[in-house]
């Protein structure tokens, strides 16, 4: 999906996160199958929003 190499994955894992340039592509696929993931796996954090 991405083109990235299993090393590049295992380098995703160990930060904890995806690159964010991958948001839209993988949200969008997961949408396909009827699921969804949390943004934060992204390293999106929403800003400006009330409590």
């Amino acid at each position: 999906m991405t083109g990235r190499s299993p090393q590049a994955i295992s380098g995703w894992r160990s930060e904890g996160r995806i690159p964010p340039k991958y948001f839209y592509l993988m949200t969008e696929a997961l949408e396909l199958l009827e699921m969804e993931a949390d943004p934060e796996l992204w390293g999106m954090v929403a800003t400006g929003v009330a409590a």
